[in-house]
């Protein structure tokens, strides 16, 4: 049997289904018109990647219901370019995890210097707030749980140890999901543009 939706192992046509359901989701659960989908590479150059990826990247360059913008870099991830990135669950889990991996390692580097020396601690005081703000936007209990799309329901996981703001995150975006009609619209595309 073969497998589809959430998993390591993804042929091109999952990658295009999964940038079709991703871009929807933007758009419904978070209200981004035309969301930015970027492929997940090793170069930003179109003929760059495994032929897996330039086959996939000529898919999505001609999906008109996609803005496509490019094959996009790891290192890239956080610059705000891209509204979506579109990868198999391998590389994905790996992204994300090695992000927020260096971004902890790096906030923690940075309250032992601010907190070193009087003068850090001095110049601290002025940037607590953007630091703050720096911090919030990276701490992923602001956003709430992964989506399992294409499904007959609306599939919100959270983890485990999910805190209560994620929790209600969690259930601010399945509202969001179901009161903008992202099932019925997934299912529109895909037999539309697939």
């Amino acid at each position: 049997m073969r497998q589809r939706g959430a998993n390591v192992d993804c042929d091109a046509l999952q990658l295009t289904q999964f940038a079709v359901m991703g871009s929807l989701y933007m758009n419904k659960a978070y209200g981004i018109e035309n969301p930015r989908v970027a492929l997940l590479n090793v170069g930003t150059e179109e003929e760059k990647g495994d032929a897996l990826r330039k086959e996939v990247y000529q898919i999505l360059n001609n999906t008109p219901s996609l803005n496509f913008v490019g094959n996009m870099e790891s290192r890239d991830l956080l610059k705000g370019k891209y509204d979506l990135v579109v990868c198999d669950g391998f590389a994905g889990n790996v992204l994300i995890k090695s992000t927020e991996g260096a971004c902890l390692e790096m906030l923690k580097m940075l309250k032992t210097v601010m907190t070193s020396k009087t003068r850090n601690k001095i110049g601290a005081m002025f940037l607590k707030k953007d630091i703050m703000e720096m911090k919030d936007f990276m701490d992923y209990n602001n956003y709430g749980g992964a989506v399992l799309l294409g499904a007959a329901k609306t599939i919100v996981k959270g983890h485990g140890s999910s805190k209560g703001v994620t929790v209600f995150h969690c259930i601010e975006q399945a509202y969001n999901m179901e009161k903008n009609g992202l099932r019925a619209a997934i299912a529109e595309e895909i037999t539309k543009t697939l």
